[in-house]
């Protein structure tokens, strides 16, 4: 997520998490009453992995601390494996559009990868 914070808000909600991100601070904001502003006219550069070894590590990555924070702020989490899959199958079907067949198949593998970490993050949370 592209996001800034006033000091005030982030000490107010204890901050980051270990483990968490932008968007579980973004919900715990929410649930303390700050209000969230989106500004169309900032803009935000990205430093994005340059391999698919970088791009599967990361989705990955994105997919286990999703996990933790679907568990954490108690989203139901059978409805979101199920969603994810839907966008996974689709994804894999869309492979077969050649006209758009190396965008197709980047989108399956972080998709692919971003399920394993969820399915994965799920299984380890469960244990700990």
């Amino acid at each position: 997520t592209n996001s800034a914070y006033r000091k005030e808000a982030l000490v107010s909600v204890g901050g980051f998490t270990p483990g968490g991100n932008c968007i579980e601070l973004s919900w715990r904001l929410v649930s303390n009453g700050k209000v969230l502003v989106f500004d169309p006219d900032l803009k935000v550069y990205h430093k994005l992995p340059w391999s698919i070894k970088g791009v599967v590590r990361e989705q990955f990555r994105w997919g286990v601390q999703m996990a933790g924070l679907q568990i954490r702020h108690k989203v139901f989490r059978a409805r979101n494996v199920l969603f994810k899959g839907y966008f996974l199958v689709r994804s894999l079907l869309s492979i077969f559009n050649l006209k758009n067949f190396t965008k197709n198949m980047l989108r399956f593998i972080q998709l692919l990868a971003f399920l394993l970490g969820y399915i994965f993050g799920m299984r380890i949370i469960d244990y700990l």
